[in-house]
């Protein structure tokens, strides 16, 4: 007979959080030519050519209590992209999530990257953030549902450098509706209060620090 494995030698699971997030918006073709990149007249143009683009992803954040001490933890996420470029419900080969990413002393950055297949199988990598920066509380709604977006042609691994150049740009943002089903679709495995006040923690701290206190740590 074979030795029950000790309770106390077993190491415990740390839970994992899981929710959707579905984006919409518009992007438009960019050249290389173009001083820097104008999210807002490309995403204007993008409408009028009817070049839309919205993701529907799961988010997984393994172990959400690392997020109190490293905030840009990536997470990963799967699901698909759909936009009259690329096809119909793209599927997303790899891809990341960091909740809060540093850029300065008090400005993050909410990051995503996203490598998906067309039609064609070709891929290509949605390179995603929304900006958290002090302001106005106000502000609040619109910075953390707004998604700068940029579209680059292959597998980007990283978040790419300023060399590097991208084919399409424009803003997906999420409504209040479906901000309101994300929050419906938030859950762990195994179950964990814990871990679902750990994530909203993380995301409340951020918020009070930036837009209510800032600069006072």
């Amino acid at each position: 007979m074979s030795a029950q494995p000790n309770p106390m030698e077993q190491k415990q699971t740390a839970p994992t959080l899981h929710f959707t997030e579905e984006m919409k918006g518009a992007v438009t073709s960019i050249s290389a030519e173009q001083d820097g990149v104008d999210y807002v007249r490309s995403y204007e143009t993008g409408k009028r050519q009817d070049t839309s683009l919205m993701f529907h992803v799961t988010i997984h954040v393994a172990d959400p209590h690392r997020l109190r001490t490293d905030s840009a933890t990536p997470a990963t996420l799967d699901g698909w992209i759909q936009s009259p470029l690329f096809g119909e419900r793209c599927p997303i080969h790899d891809a990341s999530f960091q909740l809060f990413v540093p850029v300065s002393a008090y400005h993050h950055e909410m990051r995503y990257r996203i490598v998906f297949a067309d039609s064609s199988e070709r891929l290509h990598t949605l390179i995603g953030y929304k900006t958290i920066r002090p302001g106005s509380v106000l502000r609040i709604w619109a910075d953390t549902t707004t998604l700068y977006t940029r579209v680059y042609s292959g597998a980007l691994r990283d978040w790419p450098s300023d060399s590097e150049e991208a084919r399409f740009a424009g803003i997906l943002h999420i409504g209040l509706f479906d901000f309101m089903k994300q929050m419906t679709t938030l859950k762990t495995t195994p179950r964990s209060f814990a871990a679902i006040k750990d994530f909203f923690y993380v995301f409340a701290r951020m918020l009070m620090r930036t837009y209510v206190f800032p600069h006072k740590g």
